[in-house]
């Protein structure tokens, strides 16, 4: 039987392999295009968990974007997420991280609201 340390472990791995892979598919529909459809498959969920400390990474680029060119080698995943001196960044990987991670800014500032309400009346009248 599992102790109840690593059963915790397990779920919240779980719960973080979901989450990975929902990330995964928002990036992938961020991606305005892709040619060779290779920027969409390198977008992938990696587990790096141990025993006791889950931990999952949502990666994109490498081997599939990598070229030789003649200046050496490049991976387009970057130029597509940061723009180069020909070409205007697409980004499609930290806008989705971000949007998913952080509230919006009128959410964020409804629920400061609601705390300073909360806090107002908790305060005996002076």
């Amino acid at each position: 039987m599992l102790s109840l340390k690593n059963q915790m472990a397990k779920n919240f791995r779980n719960e973080f392999l979901a989450q990975a892979e929902e990330l995964k598919g928002n990036i992938q529909a961020a991606i305005e295009h892709s040619i060779t459809g290779n920027l969409r498959d390198s977008v992938r969920v990696k587990d790096v968990s141990t025993d006791t400390k889950p931990s999952v990474l949502v990666i994109a680029g490498g081997s599939l974007t990598t070229k030789r060119t003649q200046a050496g080698v490049f991976d387009y995943s970057l130029a597509e997420e940061f723009g180069t001196v020909k070409q205007e960044a697409a980004p499609f990987f930290y806008p989705t991280g971000f949007a998913v991670n952080n509230p919006t800014p009128s959410a964020t500032h409804r629920r400061s609201l609601s705390w300073r309400r909360l806090r107002r009346s908790n305060i005996p009248p002076s």
